[in-house]
């Protein structure tokens, strides 16, 4: 420690505090830490929003598309074939490969179309919450970064304590963007269920209603 503070003194620099206490913080730990405050008492499904990359949440089971895409494969009958040691392999290859080509083009789009979608149904929605504050629509990524005004709420003094008691009271995990190094940001996934995107947002809208400063 003293060797740091000695080297900082003499190259004239030192870490930034907010990114040092930030680095303490990690997403798992985090939503981890929201989870037990979840509120035993709520009989709602819990609602993740707190993940935006691939993980164990619930937010990313796997897509129906691929599940009746392996239906389909089977039920066809479509890859029923010659053993491998059978028949021409130039034979073998090019209509499957062809195949292959094809089913992960129409996958592809149809996943971005389901984002699209996503992405523009939750920053529709975060607009008609009016202590959040979405700067930008999602492009190319499975979360929105979102500004909370907290000025507009009763008794929430910063983006975990608004994190923490959302997940108690509405049974809603987002991510505080304390976590990441940001204060008074959230991080909200829309990589889920179209039903429960909707259902969590309207339970964030709730939850902005029962804690709005009166006027």
């Amino acid at each position: 420690m003293e060797e740091e503070e000695e080297q900082s003194t003499k190259w004239r620099f030192k870490g930034s505090e907010e990114l040092i206490k930030a680095s303490a913080f990690t997403v798992k730990g985090v939503v981890s830490m929201l989870s037990k405050n979840l509120s035993e008492d709520d009989n709602r499904p819990v609602i993740s929003l707190g993940h935006g990359d691939p993980s164990v949440s619930r937010c990313f089971l796997t897509t129906p598309i691929a599940e009746d895409a392996i239906v389909e494969a089977v039920r066809s009958a479509q890859f029923n074939s010659y053993a491998p040691n059978v028949c021409i392999l130039p034979a073998r290859r090019g209509p499957f490969l062809t195949f292959l080509q094809i089913q992960q083009r129409t996958f592809f789009l149809k996943t971005l179309n389901i984002l699209r979608e996503a992405a523009d149904f939750c920053y529709d929605r975060l607009e008609e919450i009016p202590c959040i504050t979405c700067p930008h629509k999602a492009e190319g990524s499975m979360f929105v970064m979102v500004k909370l005004n907290l000025s507009l709420l009763e008794g929430i003094n910063d983006d975990m304590e608004f994190c923490v008691k959302l997940a108690k009271e509405e049974s809603v995990i987002v991510l505080p963007r304390v976590a990441l190094g940001l204060k008074n940001w959230l991080r909200i996934t829309f990589a889920t269920e179209p039903s429960s995107l909707e259902d969590g947002l309207g339970r964030i809208n709730a939850f902005r209603l029962r804690h709005a400063k009166k006027d």
